[in-house]
Parts: C-alpha cells; structure tokens; sequence
C-alpha cells in the first residue's frame, strides 16, 4: 500500500542519540545536525553544530511517518488494498484519511477479521457448528472463539457465528424427561399421562376397569396405527413410481446397512464403504457416488464442507429448507448441485464424466482447509473406489486419461 521514497537516504549509520529526544546524525562538513522530523522532508544541512537541519513541511497529499533526511515525502494511499479472498470488489474500510504524518488507515469490512502478522488478509469469522457456541464474538482483529456445550446445562442446535449456548429446558411439574439434554439438542418434556389409577378403585372392580380401558384404549389405537401404516405405503410407492418415471432417484430409496454409517461419540459420521446398485438406473451415473457420500459428511459439518467446495450460501438455506431434517437428503441435493456447476460441453461418454467428477471433487475437498483429515480421508475412499469402479467399465482400447 505504501510506496517507499526511491531517494530515502538510509542514516542509521550516521544517527546517534546522545542523550536528546531527537536524533542527529553528521552532515558532510562535519556538523552534528538533527534530522527532520514526521511530518517534513530535507532541504539541507545545518550552518551550525547541533541545529536543526533546514527542513518543510510535506505537501497536501504526501506524508512521512519517522526522523528523515528523505528529499520528499511519499504519496498518500488513494484507497484501501482488497485483502479479501472471496471476491474481487470488497475492499478494505477507509477509516482514517491521510495526513502529513501517517498514510490513510484501512479495516477489514463487517463480518471479516485481519488475520495476524504484516499485510493480514481480511477472513469471514468462522461459524461455530452445531452442539458448540460462541465463546467470544469475532472483532476486526480476531476471529469468532467456540466452546463446546456442556452436557445436560447448555445445547446448540445451530451453526452460528454469533449465537452462545443456551441454557437446557427443565420440565415443569406437568411434564416429564423423554429426552436428556445434549449438546446439541435440547432437552425433550412430553405432558405427563393422567389415567384412573388417580382415583380409589376396589379390588373386586379392578378386572373389570382393566378390561374396559383395554376395550375404550387399546382397540382404537390399533386401528389408528393400521390406517397410518397403510397411508405410508401408499405415500412411498407414489413417490417411488414418480422417481422411476423420471429415472432419478435419492437416498431414501436405497436401504443401507446400519453398520454402513455409524455414530462417534464426538459427533461425525464415520463413513464405511457401501455396495448397491441404484434403483431406476440402467447406465454408469454419479448419482450412487453422491448417495454414498452423502452418508459420509458429518451432520454437524455438512454445512461447511459445502461451503468450502464453493456452493453459494443460498443455494445450501434453499436446500435446506426443501428438505428440513433430512440431512443425508440435503447433502445429495447439494452435491447433484455441485455437479451441475462443474458440467461442461465436452465429448464424454458417461462412465468418463463421471471419473472426470470424481476427480474434480477430489480437488475441491483436498483444497479445503477447513475439513478436518478423517472427513477428508472417508470421502477421498469413496472418490478412490468410486472412480476405480468406472474405469473398469471403459473400453479396453479406449477411455479418458486423468
């Protein structure tokens, strides 16, 4: 942002501090004069031992900052530097204009932090994820600090760059625990049941108050749960003669084995490898890839992860909306949209787009500095497997070099 004066003269082996404030050094006929200050450029030397050098004042514009014996001083800054890495046209804040003794002073803008040593760039205050809240909001010159919720006082349900813990539910005197406070979720009251039993009942009628409430309860109940049964079924096979209809398909409709993808007790998924065959796809496709891989983001990083492959904020708060607590489901979504994004206008067959897509995913997340190594590393095996998969479906004298 600065320029240096090309004709600053380098005096430090001529300066000296004897014991006044400002500094001298020894001019060519011998004289100890001081330097210029802040502010001034040089003229000349001194007339007399221990004056002041001839010196004036920096022009509107110019400026100079230290003791000098610069022949000018240097041009002010017309504008902030853009230390911003997401975009082109967001530069810094001018928050201080020029004056003779300093350039103009720049901050990074709202929402962004200057990272630390010289010329820090400018990043968006990270956002603590899911069952952590904000510690420490971030400020022009720090970034958001998270702590993790203690378990059974404080939950975080959302991924925040603002948001603390919050204090865990307690049911009241009407309510019971169905569900203990976690970190990420809040506690879970249902109301509490009243039933006959409130009342005295004789030994002799209990039988006959057992049988009753079994007939008046039990009868009822069933024949609700058999009607929503039967309502269930009807609901997924329409939706599943639909996706057949228009050869798609999505992760609800493929039945994956439980120990396929399973929880850690930090959080994240831990993602083993699957073997199926989609159903209503009769050719290579990505699709089953991104099935698999959308088993293998952690719930609570599924966010950031598509962040830091480049897919715009709302297109992830559209999706998200689409289709609320389903998080494998988002995930497919957003990667059939990260697919989109990457399609090109080349000849390529459908078994090599797909191991083009493979790899070009691959790319994305081994950039990300974001994603924590055994995120990456399960992806990275699927990617491996997936690719290594298609590239057995080439032809033997043919294929795409990647």
């Amino acid at each position: 942002m600065k320029r240096i004066a090309p004709i600053l003269l380098i005096v430090s082996a001529y300066c000296k501090f004897d014991g006044d404030v400002r500094p001298t050094y020894i001019a060519p006929n011998g004289l100890t004069c001081y330097l210029c200050s802040a502010g001034t450029y040089f003229i000349k030397d001194c007339s007399f031992d221990r004056e002041y050098a001839v010196c004036s004042s920096c022009p509107s514009g110019t400026f100079s900052t230290i003791y000098n014996r610069a022949l000018y001083c240097q041009p002010c800054s017309n504008r902030c530097p853009n230390t911003n890495y997401e975009t082109e046209n967001q530069p810094e804040i001018k928050t201080t204009e020029c004056t003779r003794t300093s350039d103009i002073k720049c901050e990074c803008r709202s929402g962004l932090f200057r990272e630390e040593g010289y010329r820090g760039m400018c990043r968006r205050f990270k956002e603590c994820p899911v069952g952590y809240g904000v510690l420490a909001k971030g400020t022009g010159h720090s970034d958001t600090v998270c702590k993790r919720c203690e378990p059974g006082h404080t939950f975080s349900d959302t991924t925040s760059a603002k948001d603390p813990c919050r204090v865990c539910t307690k049911c009241d005197g009407r309510f019971i625990v169905r569900n203990e406070c976690t970190p990420d979720h809040d506690t879970v009251c249902i109301p509490l049941m009243t039933t006959a039993t409130s009342l005295p009942i004789q030994h002799d009628d209990f039988g006959k108050l057992s049988l009753g409430l079994g007939f008046g309860i039990g009868i009822p109940a069933i024949l609700v749960l058999v009607i929503f049964g039967a309502y269930l079924i009807a609901r997924r096979g329409n939706k599943r003669n639909k996706r057949n209809a228009n050869n798609s398909f999505s992760p609800d409709d493929i039945e994956q084995p439980r120990e396929n993808n399973t929880l850690i007790p930090n959080g994240k998924a831990q993602c083993r490898g699957m073997n199926f065959v989609p159903n209503g796809v009769h050719q290579p496709s990505i699709e089953p890839v991104y099935v698999e891989l959308s088993s293998c983001i952690p719930p609570g990083e599924f966010k950031m992860f598509f962040r830091n492959i480049r897919i715009a904020e709302d297109t992830i708060t559209r999706v998200t909306i689409e289709n609320p607590f389903k998080i494998k489901e988002q995930c497919y979504q957003l990667l059939m949209e990260w697919g989109r994004l990457k399609r090109r206008d080349v000849e390529l067959s459908d078994v090599e787009w797909s191991m083009e897509l493979c790899r070009l995913l691959k790319s994305d997340i081994d950039a990300s500095e974001d994603l924590p190594n055994e995120t990456k590393q399960n992806l990275f095996d699927v990617l491996d497997r997936r690719s290594d998969g298609f590239g057995q479906q080439l032809p033997r004298n043919g294929g795409t070099d990647h």
